[in-house]
């Protein structure tokens, strides 16, 4: 037999077993587990380690993740996918049915035991772990990841963050004085966080105007729904209905031509549309902060914020002044 025979019997039990390098432990696929361990409460595993069920994005609601208060990690989702919902819960009624026969109510049947079992609002879901476990000082991170950078412990996640969580489920009973057991699941972090946009806004691109991070497809920055530039000084040349014509600098003009080259775009016409209500008049110098927005095959600049003064007149002699 030859080591590549031994590797094929040896390995053939698993499905893609070094997929954990790509995955990081995040799968779209919703599996069931296949065997339960206890250790106070159940835990459970799958085809290829640790039973993670990921969700889909998510909007934050509130977040307390590698902050260090409190004695815990927190998360609360508000979840809209219908279907993942629904094969998420499945999926945990079979989890309970593998426990049953190691659980305090083996005796009872399970569809009653299922029936008892508190299962996780899934609309509106909390997900918590402890950062530090017993009798040690090692503080343990949630990992968070865009695409296939780990950002773990370089941003913070807000209300109205988009998101997807590895959750690691366990099983418990709580079984009081009086006989009565409460069943339920709780929710952990499993592998981590998937961060698809952050809250709030991207810091704004400014000299040298470095394009390096854009995605010229959708006009964004990684993490964020958006991009935003801030111009150097320019002169107001015309003024027209919610737009300003400007005349800026080679070395800024160069610059946007290139941002439009790349997202295939006709070159830029150094107009910005406004719609401040402040007086702008033509021979005004105007700073602003912009953002585009794709028209076919223009790139139209919209002003965030913008600012002018009128440009200083220079001061005729004493001479010139007295004639």
């Amino acid at each position: 037999m030859t080591i590549y025979d031994i590797k094929a019997s040896a390995f053939n039990d698993l499905d893609t077993p070094m997929s954990f390098l790509t995955t990081k432990g995040f799968d779209p696929n919703i599996c069931v587990p296949v065997s339960v361990q206890q250790f106070g409460a159940f835990h459970f595993s799958g085809a290829r380690g640790k039973w993670f069920v990921q969700t889909p994005p998510a909007t934050v609601i509130k977040a307390d993740v590698n902050a260090f208060k409190n004695g815990e990690h927190s998360i609360t989702l508000s979840i809209q996918d219908d279907a993942w919902i629904e094969a998420t819960t499945k999926s945990l009624i079979e989890a309970l049915k593998l426990a049953h026969p190691h659980m305090e109510q083996s005796e009872i049947p399970v569809e009653q035991v299922v029936q008892r079992c508190y299962i996780p609002n899934f609309k509106k879901l909390e997900i918590r772990s402890k950062y530090k476990a017993k009798r040690t000082k090692v503080l343990q991170y949630v990992n968070m990841y865009n695409g296939d950078n780990e950002i773990t412990g370089k941003c913070n996640i807000g209300p109205g963050s988009v998101v997807s969580c590895s959750i690691l489920f366990t099983l418990s009973e709580t079984k009081h004085e009086e006989g009565h057991i409460d069943t339920g699941f709780k929710c952990g972090f499993g592998a981590g966080i998937r961060v698809h946009t952050l809250d709030g806004l991207p810091d704004a691109i400014k000299r040298p105007w470095d394009w390096s991070s854009v995605n010229f497809d959708s006009l964004t920055m990684p993490m964020y729904n958006s991009v935003r530039v801030k111009t150097p000084a320019m002169q107001v040349s015309a003024v027209g209905i919610n737009s300003v014509q400007v005349e800026s600098k080679s070395d800024f003009k160069d610059a946007m031509n290139q941002f439009h080259a790349a997202a295939g775009a006709d070159a830029w016409d150094e107009k910005i549309l406004t719609s401040a209500k402040r007086s702008i008049a033509t021979g005004d110098v105007a700073v602003a902060t912009v953002v585009p927005r794709r028209n076919n095959q223009r790139i139209e600049w919209t002003t965030e914020s913008i600012h002018t003064s009128r440009k200083k007149r220079r001061r005729t002699s004493d001479s010139a002044a007295g004639d």
